[in-house]
């Protein structure tokens, strides 16, 4: 082996490196260039097996059978190794600080032309390597570092030569850091983000710090002593400018001698405020503070940036300020004296084509739907992003949780370990294996280093408001050492985990050091229990609603709870992108997305990965236009005058702006479907406030009886700064809707009373109107076929419908439904009777249903009506047995032949609607086609239904099937819901040769219980009397 084995050795982290520091790129006097990007596509790779293939001469960048590849990337998505997603399975056997002997490595060679000043310092960066790497420089080793995600940075100037210099790196698969790198992801090694050496003056500015603060303004709650500020007194302060913001400029640490320093402070609109230059004291590196007139305050609806710029003699260092000031008071999370609401989610490096090596347009592509869809926070789970990234999130406007690269979680399942019980009641849970390296004093360092090289580098962000010392890795001593170290880097800095919640047998826990309570998929009632109790620290959930396939369909019921209590400071869904590898174009033309098990791994965790609110090529899901209209900034609520008048409240949702700041309340008017009538409103609501308007305000002409009801949409008309925007102008950021008055239909007509042409035991054949023929099955008690002029309408006889393709969500439910037959039933008709009345004829059956093996969970009564006009009612009561498991559905299923392609229905829409997920959808009339009503999830499941329906009609271009009733549920589909649950991926589906129509009284609601807490009662299809009553017309185009 020709490297000495650090890789297993937690006493040597990193061996050559600089201090971390914060992340910045310095500018020339005159504005040169100081920086030599690494980046390109002319690096040279090998891989290997495991290290011991490798030979000395890689030190020299010699290979004996290279590959040019573009550095950043990812091996595994270049083809040098297997793709490899788990959960929490850790890839290699549990045995710290150990890792397999066939531990695979890559070899980097990259060739680089330098100039060389004698006068300048040169510094090689590496921003994410995965999992630890080897340097050398034109022959020399130079140092060793791991922590994937976080800035190693050497001085190589001692290395460097003028002309030609070989970088050659050896990166490694696995390291003993490997057991904190336990993420929820895609495992994939490589350099996967920037390298560039940094051209430094031999005196240069090493670390600075810039905070801003707010001393003694009341209104911006800033009344405790800032441990930042106690060395010395403010600069400048007296009473002039007590109440004033200021920006403080803490210079830390500095290479070589530098006797001043030149600032210049700008506004947000680029206007020098003030140059000063002060004498640099070595003894106290504390330097300069400046009060801000007339201050533009940094929040995420209000994201202006000062720049502050520090000027040596050879250099220029810029760095953008937010004026912000964050603070717990009362268990309520304030951002500049005020409470805010954290509308989050969960975020990962992640993409199809590239892994978790981004750019930055990538990720501001992420950023652009994020505010189209009025997300305001993100958890960058479970690591620390690019260091370019956060500058993005200063500039657009996210609070962000900054996480730690530490997670664990295989400490959690450990055989003979694990949880002792857990309750959602319990603040604390007994676990005996999950905080094992986190109490074990062998891995304090590593965790220390790890927590150190997120908070140092990013400390200059206001984009931050907490910082997260990892995720699910369990606490003990090694964590509470950490929380307290972010405590004196500045005693203002918020500290968040959440797997402090779980305690090892043997230690106590020191919450001392932890500002919030974090929990994970907390349930809605357990979530306002712990508002409701006497805390002092407010409630985060770090992870909620799971969006993994269809859903989230809790998002309602969480919002309704964080706005009702203070201390409730907001949520962040799980997760943001559905994770899958491309893997090329199907036969059939789709893309080919693939996830756990798809690479032949011997362990995984299947589509665990595919859970977010977009597709993997950033497409959204509904679940992303769900959660948009929930977090709507304004909102409508219907109430009453003192007078008994109706009254529509607006209330704006908003943390810091008006309404008038940035929208528009635009309203139309529609009667039966058509818009009569439209304005705006005027009206400034201010933030967190309620405007009332009356009802009677608006046009309305209550004689008629149509459909009617107003639409108010929230429409973006103005930007807050004169920069470029995420948002456009003209935007739609939310809607709402008041219900006038609906009308429900029916087919009404006369005609000849109905022909008997057969009625035997089997078979009952009905004609009416001449051209209609209903032929019924008497054995099983359904309608068999539908013919309209000799023209059979029906590929296959209708059926008894309690079943759905399984959603990810349904996982909790799933076993009991298999268990009980719900996949199979079975029908059993017990009696059947025909009867004529001066309108219709009347065929009953009773029935009940059941499956192999297992008793009859169903007793059902059906009625067909064939009426004189030649439609068909349909009217089924059923009892359900109550020891039974809730229903996935109850309905009928309908398949449809003759080339059935379009659709027109009055119900929610135009997106899937069910009873929990059907915000993002409004009441009206809408018009498509049955293929673009399939929501094609990358794991195939139940999707595509409308709920609250009044009319459906579905045709092809000869025949038209229509069905009325009061609030019903369907679905149109050419895939059968056994073909859903068959294909593993939707690149495998088979379309049918007819159209699938499910038409249901009810289903059972979508939660998030993939990740996330049992479905909420109101929402499960739990009755036992259930009915069904629907009114169908088949007719000739």
């Amino acid at each position: 082996m020709i490297i000495s084995n650090y890789y297993e050795d937690p006493d040597t982290l990193h061996l050559g490196t600089e201090k971390v520091r914060a992340y910045y790129v310095p500018l020339s006097v005159n504005n040169g260039s100081r920086l030599i990007d690494l980046n390109g596509d002319d690096w040279m790779v090998q891989w290997f097996k495991n290290i011991f293939e490798v030979d000395d001469s890689i030190k020299n960048g010699i290979l004996s059978n290279p590959d040019t590849i573009q550095v950043p990337s990812c091996l595994n998505i270049l083809g040098y190794d297997n793709h490899h997603y788990s959960n929490l399975i850790l890839p290699i056997p549990f045995d710290p600080p150990y890792v397999p002997t066939d531990n695979s490595c890559a070899t980097y060679v990259k060739k680089v032309h330098i100039q060389k000043d004698s006068d300048e310092l040169y510094y090689l960066n590496f921003d994410g390597v995965d999992s630890c790497f080897y340097l050398w420089i034109n022959g020399h080793f130079v140092g060793y570092s791991q922590v994937s995600h976080a800035t190693s940075e050497f001085n190589v100037s001692s290395f460097i030569q003028n002309g030609e210099n070989t970088i050659s790196v050896l990166v490694l698969k696995w390291c003993d850091g490997t057991y904190f790198e336990d993420q929820d992801k895609f495992r994939m090694t490589g350099i996967f983000r920037d390298v560039y050496i940094l051209k430094r003056a031999k005196n240069h500015i090493k670390d600075f710090y810039i905070k801003t603060i707010m001393p003694g303004a009341e209104n911006y709650l800033a009344q405790k002593k800032n441990s930042f500020f106690s060395r010395r007194v403010l600069f400048g302060q007296d009473n002039e400018y007590s109440n004033k913001p200021a920006i403080a400029i803490n210079i830390q640490d500095i290479h070589g001698k530098i006797d001043s320093v030149e600032i210049e402070v700008f506004s947000p609109q680029n206007e020098l405020l003030t140059t000063q230059k002060i004498v640099v004291d070595p003894l106290d590196y504390y330097q300069f503070t400046y009060y801000v007139d007339e201050p533009l305050l940094w929040s995420a609806e209000t994201p202006y940036l000062y720049l502050v710029r520090l000027k040596t003699n050879d250099e220029i260092i810029e760095q953008k300020v937010g004026l912000r000031y964050i603070q717990i008071k009362d268990a309520i999370l304030f951002v500049n004296g005020r409470s805010i609401k954290l509308k989050g989610v969960n975020r990962h490096d992640s993409d199809p084509y590239t892994g978790f090596s981004i750019t930055k347009d990538q990720l501001i592509m992420d950023l652009k739907l994020m505010k189209k869809h009025n997300i305001n926070a993100i958890r960058t789970s479970h690591y620390p992003n690019s260091p370019w990234a956060y500058d993005l999130y200063d500039e657009y406007g996210f609070y962000i949780i900054a996480e730690a690269d530490i997670e664990t979680h295989n400490t959690d399942h450990l055989y003979g370990g694990g949880r002792v019980n857990y309750n959602y009641d319990d603040q604390i849970i007994q676990d005996s294996t999950f905080g094992l390296l986190c109490s074990d004093p062998i891995y304090k360092k590593t965790i220390l280093d790890r927590v150190e090289r997120c908070v140092i580098r990013e400390k200059n962000h206001p984009s931050i408001i907490m910082w997260s010392l990892g995720n699910e890795s369990g606490y003990g001593p090694n964590m509470e050492e950490a929380a307290k170290y972010i405590h004196e880097i500045d005693k203002d800095f918020l500290v968040h985990y959440e797997s402090s919640i779980y305690e090892m047998p043997d230690h106590q826990n020191d919450l001392s050091n932890l500002d919030v309570y974090s929990r994970m998929y907390m349930p809605v009632d357990k979530c306002e229990k712990y508002c409701l109790s006497d805390t002092a620290k407010p409630l985060v959930l770090c992870e909620y609603s799971c969006a993994m396939g269809n859903g989230p369909g809790d998002l309602e019921d969480y919002f309704a709870i964080i706005y009702d209590y203070d201390s409730f400071a907001g949520a962040f869904v799980w997760e943001w992108c559905d994770h899958a590898i491309y893997g090329g174009i199907a036969e059939n033309g789709k893309k080919k997305f693939l996830f756990g098990g798809d690479s032949g791994e011997l362990l995984h965790d299947g589509s665990f990965c595919v859970d977010g609110l977009v597709y993997p090529d950033r497409r959204p899901h509904t679940g992303l236009f769900e959660y948009k209209n929930v977090w709507r900034p304004i909102r409508m609520t219907e109430s009453q005058d003192e007078k008994g008048e109706s009254v529509l409240s607006f209330t704006n949702t908003m943390d810091f702006l008006s309404s008038n700041d940035i929208l528009e309340i635009r309203w139309s008017l529609f009667l039966d479907h058509k818009k009569i009538n439209e304005g705006v409103l005027h009206q400034n609501i201010q933030p967190r406030q309620t405007v009332d308007i009356n009802l009677s305000d608006f046009p309305i002409n209550n004689k008629v009886r149509e459909d009617m009801y107003l639409i108010f949409r929230y429409v973006k008309t103005k930007s807050i700064r004169n920069i470029s925007d995420l948002v456009p102008i003209g935007s739609e950021l939310g809607i709402d809707q008041y219900i006038l008055q609906k009308v429900y239909r029916r087919f009404n007509g006369s005609g000849p009373k109905s022909q008997i042409l057969q009625n035997d035991d089997q078979k009952l054949i009905i004609r009416c109107k001449g051209s209609y023929k209903y032929t019924f099955d008497k054995l099983r008690g359904t309608l068999m076929d539908v013919q309209v002029d000799n023209e059979s309408l029906f590929k296959k006889p209708m059926e008894y419908n309690i079943w759905r393709a399984p959603t990810d969500n349904d996982k909790r439910f799933l076993r009991f439904w298999k268990t009980v037959g719900y996949d199979r039933m079975k029908t059993k008709v017990y009696e059947s009777s025909v009867s004529e009345s001066e309108t219709f004829t009347k065929i009953t059956f009773r029935i009940g249903i059941g499956a192999v093996g297992i008793q009859n969970f169903m007793a059902l009564n059906v009625k067909f009506l064939v009426h004189y006009n030649g439609s068909l009612s349909i009217i089924m009561d059923a009892q359900k047995n109550e020891i039974f498991p809730v229903l996935p559905r109850f309905g009928i299923r309908m398949f449809l032949a003759n080339n059935f392609a379009t659709a027109d229905y009055i119900g929610l829409g135009p997106y899937e609607s069910y009873t929990d997920k059907c915000r993002a959808s409004y009441y009206g009339r809408f018009k498509t086609t049955i293929s673009e009503m399939h929501e094609d999830y990358i794991v195939p499941q139940e999707n595509g239904s409308h709920c609250d329906c009044n009319y459906l009609s579905i045709s092809s271009p000869n025949y038209t099937m229509a069905t009325v009733g009061d609030g019903f549920s369907f679905n149109v589909s050419y895939f059968t819901q056994e073909e859903l649950e068959r294909a593993k991926h939707n690149f495998e589906l088979e379309e049918s040769s007819y159209a699938v129509v499910c038409i249901d009284n009810k289903q059972n609601g979508i939660g998030s219980a993939s990740c996330g807490p049992m479905l909420i009662d109101k929402y499960k299809l739990s009755e036992t009397n259930l009915n069904f009553h629907q009114q169908f017309m088949f007719s000739k185009n």
